[in-house]
C-alpha cells in the first residue's frame, strides 16, 4: 500500500503501529479508514474525495489534490476535476 510506504519513509513506522498518533500519513477507502486529523497526507478513493467535496465544495482545508489514474474516464473523475479547477479560480 502506497500510504504505508510513504508513512514509513517519513517516520520509520508503519501505519497503525502502537501510538499511531505519530503517523503523518493516513488513508480512506470505502471499507477502511486509518486517517486522523493530525495526518499531513491522506490517500483516498475518488468516492471519498467526492463526499468530502460535498461538505466543503471549495476544499479550503486541502492544500494539494493529486489524482492518480484519472485516464479512465468516469463521472466521479470529471466532477472532481471540474469542481477542483473552479473552486481555485
Amino acid at each position: 500500500m502506497v500510504a504505508n510506504r510513504v508513512n514509513y519513509e517519513l517516520t520509520g513506522r508503519n501505519i497503525g503501529d502502537p501510538d499511531d498518533s505519530l503517523d503523518l500519513v493516513g488513508f480512506k477507502t470505502g471499507d477502511e479508514s486509518k486517517a486522523e486529523d493530525s495526518n499531513i497526507i491522506t490517500f483516498c478513493t475518488m468516492g471519498i474525495l467526492l463526499k468530502y467535496m460535498e461538505s466543503d465544495p471549495l476544499i479550503e482545508d486541502i492544500g494539494v489534490v493529486i489524482v492518480d489514474e484519472i485516464q479512465e474516464r468516469s463521472k466521479e473523475g470529471s466532477v472532481c476535476g471540474f469542481n477542483e479547477r473552479h473552486s481555485r479560480e
